[in-house]
C-alpha cells in the first residue's frame, strides 16, 4: 500500500473519531453534565456570574468559557448543558487540528486522536475530569517538537514549547511525567538529540517545581500522596490492592476497557524489538509499567470508579505516542495490517464509550423518577435517607444536591428542585457522618440565578412522606 495513501486514511480516521465522539457527547450531554464532580462544577459555570477555576486547573477554563459565552445571551440551560459536553471534546479536536493543520505534525495529530479512545470509558462521562486533558494538551507540545525536527529550536520555537508545556503542566500535576516520557520516547526514536532532550528535561522539571511552589496541592491531592507515601513504606504488605482488582477487572472480566490498550502496548514493543529499536522499546516499556506502577500504588486503598478509571487514563497517551510513530513509518503489506488493527481499536473503543452510557442513564432515569414523585407532591427541597437511596438503586455522591437542581431545572426554573441525604440521623454525631450527608446547596451558593434556578424558602422536608395515622 502506498505509504501516502495509507498516512491520508490514518488521518481521516482522526477526523471521524472526533466526529463519533462529538455526536456521543451530543446525545449523552445531560448524563455527561449531570453527575459527581462534573455536575457541581457545571452548577458553577452556569449559576456564578465570576469564573471558577477548580484546584488551580487554569488551562481547563475553555468549555467555561464558551458557557460563560452562551450564558451572557440568556441561553436555556439545557443549551448551556450541551455547550458544556461538546466544548470539552472540541478542546481536543482543536489539539488535533492544530497539529495537524497548523504545526504540520501528524503524528502528534493522530496520535492525540488514538488517546481520546484508547482507555477511555467511565471518564467520558465526567469530562471536567482533568485527567483527560493529558489525552490532548500534551501533543501540542509533541506537535511543536514534532515541527521544529532535528533543527535548532531557537527562540521562537522555545518560547512555544515553553507555553506548550505550561499548558499541560497548569491542568494537571502529572503533566511533567506524560511530557517527560514523550521527550525520551522521541529522542530514542531519533528525533530529538540528547542536548535537546537534556535541556527540554531539565526544564520540565523546573516547570513542575515552579507550579508545586505557587499552587500547594488541594485537600484531595494531599490525600492521594499521603496514601502513596504510606504504600511505599508499607511496601503494601498484608493489604489489598483495589487498584490492581480495578485494572485486571476492567481487563478481562468485568469489562474489556483496558484490553486493546494492552494488546497495542505488547505488540509496539514487540514490533519495535523485532525492528532492533532497543532504545525505543524499553522507554515505552518502561514508562508505561512505571505509571501504571505509580497509579496502582497511589490508589492501592481503591476510590470511586470513575475514579480510578481517571487514574489509569493517562497512559493512553504513554502507548498512543510511539504506537503512531511505528505505524506513520510501516509500508506496503504492514501499513495495510496497521491501519487495520487502527480502524479495529477505534470502533471497539468507540463502542465501549457508547456502550457505558447504559449505566448512566439508568441513574439518570433513576433520579428522574424521584423527581417527579417529588413534583406529585409538590416538594422542592427535601431529605432522603441512605437505605431509601439504595433501594431505589440511586448512587449516593456528595454532588447530589447539585445534580438533582441540574435534572429538574432542565425543564424551566419553575421546576427547580433538590435532594439532600438525610443529615439527623439519631445517635450518630454529625462530625462522623459522610461528607455527602452534610452537603446542601446552602453550603456552597449563596444566591441562585433565577433565570435557572428558583427554589423556594422553605425547610427540606423528609422524603418519601410517612402516611399519616389516626
Amino acid at each position: 500500500m502506498d505509504r501516502t495513501l495509507a498516512r491520508k486514511s490514518v488521518l481521516f480516521l482522526g477526523h471521524v473519531t472526533f466526529i463519533v465522539l462529538f455526536v456521543l457527547a451530543w446525545n449523552h450531554a445531560d448524563l455527561r453534565t449531570t453527575s459527581g464532580d462534573t455536575a457541581f462544577q457545571v452548577f458553577k459555570w452556569v449559576n456564578n456570574a465570576g469564573w471558577t477555576v477548580e484546584a488551580h486547573r487554569y488551562s481547563a477554563i475553555l468549555p467555561q468559557a464558551a458557557v460563560k459565552c452562551f450564558r451572557l445571551f440568556n441561553a436555556p440551560l439545557t443549551l448551556l448543558l450541551l455547550v458544556a459536553s461538546v466544548a470539552h471534546v472540541l478542546v481536543a479536536y482543536a489539539v488535533f487540528l492544530i497539529c495537524l493543520l497548523g504545526l504540520r505534525a501528524p503524528r502528534a495529530a493522530l496520535a492525540t486522536a488514538l488517546a481520546a479512545v484508547l482507555c477511555t470509558r467511565l471518564t467520558f462521562y465526567g469530562p471536567v475530569l482533568e485527567a483527560n486533558y493529558l489525552l490532548c494538551y500534551p501533543f501540542l507540545f509533541f506537535g511543536l517538537v514534532e515541527h521544529v525536527g532535528r533543527a535548532s529550536v531557537g527562540v521562537t520555537g522555545g518560547v512555544s514549547l515553553i507555553i506548550a508545556g505550561a499548558i499541560t503542566l497548569l491542568v494537571h500535576p502529572l503533566g511533567w511525567l506524560i511530557l517527560l516520557f514523550g521527550v525520551v520516547y522521541l529522542w530514542s526514536v531519533g528525533e530529538l538529540k540528547v542536548k535537546a532532550v537534556l535541556v527540554i528535561s531539565i526544564g520540565l522539571i523546573i516547570g513542575a517545581g515552579m507550579v508545586r511552589l505557587l499552587f500547594p496541592p488541594t485537600v484531595y491531592e494531599q490525600t492521594q500522596y499521603a496514601h502513596l507515601r504510606d504504600s511505599l513504606s508499607s511496601l503494601g504488605l498484608g493489604a489489598e490492592w483495589d487498584s490492581w482488582d480495578f485494572l485486571v477487572g476492567h481487563t478481562f472480566s468485568l469489562t474489556t476497557n483496558y484490553l486493546p490498550a494492552l494488546v497495542v502496548f505488547l505488540l509496539v514493543c514487540t514490533v519495535l524489538m523485532a525492528r532492533k529499536h532497543w532504545k525505543a522499546a524499553m522507554v515505552l516499556f518502561f514508562g508505561v509499567v512505571g505509571f501504571l506502577a505509580l497509579s496502582m500504588v497511589t490508589f492501592r486503598s481503591g476510590d470511586t470508579a470513575i475514579m480510578l478509571d481517571r487514574a489509569f487514563l493517562p497512559v493512553a497517551s504513554l502507548i498512543a505516542l510511539p504506537s503512531v510513530y511505528l505505524l506513520w513509518e510501516v509500508r506496503g503489506r504492514w501499513a495495510m495490517v496497521g491501519i487495520v488493527m487502527f480502524v479495529l481499536v477505534l470502533f471497539i473503543k468507540l463502542r465501549d464509550i457508547s456502550f457505558a452510557s447504559r449505566p448512566a442513564q439508568e441513574q439518570f432515569t433513576r433520579v428522574e423518577q424521584l423527581l417527579k414523585e417529588m413534583r406529585l407532591e409538590r416538594l422542592a427541597k427535601v431529605e432522603v435517607s441512605k437505605a431509601e437511596m439504595q433501594g431505589r438503586s440511586i448512587d449516593v455522591s456528595w454532588s447530589l444536591p447539585y445534580a438533582t437542581l441540574l435534572i429538574s431545572s432542565m425543564e424551566g426554573p419553575s421546576h427547580s428542585a433538590t435532594v439532600r441525604i438525610e443529615r439527623h440521623i439519631p445517635n450518630v454525631p454529625e462530625d462522623i457522618l459522610s461528607p455527602e450527608m452534610l452537603l446542601s446547596l446552602e453550603q456552597t451558593t449563596l444566591q441562585l440565578d433565577k433565570r435557572y434556578f428558583q427554589l423556594p424558602q422553605v425547610p427540606y422536608v423528609h422524603f418519601p412522606i410517612a402516611p399519616h395515622v389516626n
